[in-house]
């Protein structure tokens, strides 16, 4: 079979449920993070086409909230205890390629708070355990995202405080800080991430002196 046993496969279709049930749109997020063509790779348009964060805040379903928080709960608590078998499996590294990236695309600009937080805690700890497998992905995350909402001045605080946090945790660890350098700003086809993850952060101590 695909899976080593019967325990794989209900792991997998387990975590697949969890993200399929995160993708689920909830009202006022419809335009927040356009996605298209996610399999092995993400792509998405220009940060100009990402609209309408945390303000005015629209009355929610409280059982579709709360579902879309409790799954990204449950994939939070997943990847903080997974291991070699999640981690190196062929099947669950496309899952988290094809159905989380996905999702966290959705939700790290959700207008509700709770949500971008959890998906942004997950975004984390998806770059120090499964970086090797995420480079695109992490990519699309950092520089047409993350960065733009840092030099948009139509960004709200909320968000920018949400970037800054994950950004933060990024810089925390010199190791990652090193191997963003050596696997984009080293890489020519790829972006100078490192470079631009320093200079939107000095521009922004700069005004705040």
């Amino acid at each position: 079979g695909t899976f080593a046993s019967q325990y794989h496969t209900d792991s997998y279709l387990l975590f697949r449920a969890l993200c399929k049930l995160s993708s689920k749109t909830l009202p006022g997020d419809e335009n927040v993070g356009v996605v298209t063509g996610a399999s092995d790779r993400l792509s998405m348009g220009s940060a100009g086409g990402m609209t309408s964060y945390f303000s005015g805040t629209p009355i929610v379903d409280p059982l579709a909230l709360n579902s879309k928080i409790l799954s990204l709960e449950l994939i939070l608590a997943v990847f903080e205890h997974c291991g070699d078998a999640f981690r190196q499996g062929e099947k669950f590294v496309y899952a988290v390629q094809s159905y989380l990236c996905v999702s966290l695309l959705k939700n790290c600009m959700s207008n509700q708070t709770v949500v971008a937080h959890l998906s942004l805690k997950i975004f984390l700890l998806l770059v120090r355990k499964f970086k090797a497998h995420l480079k695109s992905e992490i990519e699309v995350f950092v520089a047409n995202i993350f960065l733009p909402v840092l030099e948009s001045p139509n960004s709200p605080f909320e968000q920018k405080v949400l970037v800054l946090e994950a950004l933060r945790a990024l810089c925390a660890d010199p190791q990652m800080l090193t191997q963003l350098f050596l696997n984009y700003d080293c890489d020519f086809d790829a972006v100078n991430l490192f470079k631009d993850i320093v200079h939107h952060v000095t521009r922004i101590s700069a005004k705040a002196c």
